[in-house]
């Protein structure tokens, strides 16, 4: 267990060190310098979570449409346009870690892995 701890600690040094991470509080630093335009953020974060997580019968692809159109004029803020692509970028470094865990564990998930939602 204290491989697994010590290589967790470098693991989150890593990220802490990475570009992705770094600019991405750089980013949100220069957000929050903006209380409006960082309420705007967290309204759009927050809708595109909750259509990520609808049930299946939701058309998800319209509902993406709908909020990637009710926000596209924000988007175009600069300050706004930053956060969101160095949180996509953090975002796609920590899926590629967890996908990275996933695929060398034999968690004998067979039977029901058509179910569950990666």
């Amino acid at each position: 267990m204290d491989k697994i701890r010590q290589c967790t600690e470098n693991l989150k040094r890593a990220v802490q060190e990475c570009e992705a991470y770094k600019g991405f509080q750089k980013a949100r630093k220069e957000l929050e310098a903006y209380p409006e335009l960082r309420e705007k953020v967290m309204a759009f974060r927050k809708r595109n979570y909750e259509i990520q997580n609808l049930k299946e019968e939701a058309d998800v692809y319209a509902e993406m449409a709908r909020l990637e159109e009710e926000y596209h004029e924000i988007r175009k803020n600069q300050i706004i346009s930053d956060y969101l692509q160095n949180e996509l970028a953090l975002c796609c470094i920590m899926q590629r870690i967890n996908l990275s865990l996933v695929e060398i564990l034999d968690l004998d998930i067979g039977d029901f892995q058509d179910i569950i939602k990666w």
